[in-house]
């Protein structure tokens, strides 16, 4: 499977003739490095296996799942709007804390931002690729913002998270939405719950699992865990850089795919640089290829 991503511009694009006509991608005016502009989405050269064909019993995929892509990605610029209106009024009303977004979130929406630059790097990525999945599973969703705008483009997304208020934050902003995208009532599912425990009794063979900025502390062997959690999904998608643990160095991020190899997981496929800002490093897992394979 080729990874499809929109590049900067014709210049930096390694073969012009190989652009694919898709949808320009959303593109907000970040002020950094990372900030893209429009342009054609070329077949990269990273590809990856996807996981072998497991028979199993599973939610059928979306109706809109494939028609989701024609969506005019500016219209996640109003989608964004309307977030950071109800999430304003949130915080208004309840209070940082009482709101379920905490310092972090609330910084953000501050700064007039729903979508931090890993969801949108994600969603110039997602929306169009790994249609072999049935379902996304986006564990530690925060308050729903790449999940639900996934949701919204006709992908099958489950949302999973530990926190009780941010959950609540989540079902909230699911809710107003619904009344504009009624889709959302059944392209998402929340569940409340710490992961890998909460999906621990759930056939997630034919799902993809998505996870960003997802670092936690806890008992025990939290990485180990995980690594065995991620071997549940048919693929995954998730930052080496903050997966658990927080990464920034190649020698650490090396050691984790050494750990993820030690664990039955085949060398993962690094997406295209483009899919990674100065702090991240996303892969493509498929732990179930060389596991059922």
């Amino acid at each position: 499977m080729a990874i499809r991503w929109p590049w900067n511009s014709l210049e930096n694009h390694p073969d012009p003739a190989a652009a694919v006509d898709l949808p320009p991608p959303y593109r907000p005016d970040f002020e950094s490095t990372n900030s893209l502009t429009p342009g054609p989405l070329p077949d990269s050269d990273v590809t990856a296996v996807p996981p072998a064909a497991i028979p199993v019993t599973a939610a059928a995929p979306s109706p809109g799942a494939v028609a989701g892509q024609a969506l005019a990605f500016a219209d996640l610029a109003v989608l964004e709007a309307e977030m950071l209106q109800f999430l304003s009024w949130r915080i208004a009303d309840l209070g940082t804390d009482g709101s379920g977004l905490g310092t972090y979130y609330a910084g953000q929406i501050a700064r007039g931002r729903a979508f931090n630059e890993s969801d949108m790097m994600l969603l110039n990525v997602l929306p169009y690729n790994f249609h072999e999945f049935e379902q996304i599973v986006e564990v530690g969703a925060g308050f729903g913002q790449l999940g639900l705008a996934l949701g919204v483009l006709g992908r099958t997304v489950v949302c999973v998270e530990a926190s009780r208020a941010r959950f609540d934050c989540l079902a909230a902003l699911k809710t107003w939405l619904e009344e504009k995208y009624p889709q959302l009532a059944t392209n998402v599912t929340l569940v409340a719950g710490s992961w890998p425990q909460v999906l621990a009794d759930t056939d997630c063979s034919r799902s993809l699992m998505v996870a960003v900025d997802f670092v936690f502390t806890g008992p025990g062997d939290i990485e180990g865990a995980a690594i065995e959690g991620l071997k549940s999904f048919g693929g995954a998608v998730i930052d080496a850089s903050h997966f658990v643990a927080t990464r920034l160095t190649p020698s650490a991020r090396q050691q984790f795919y050494d750990r993820l190899a030690a664990s039955g997981i085949p060398v993962p496929a690094k997406l295209p640089p483009h899919a990674n800002n100065r702090e991240s490093e996303f892969i493509f897992v498929t732990p179930t290829a060389e596991l059922n394979g």
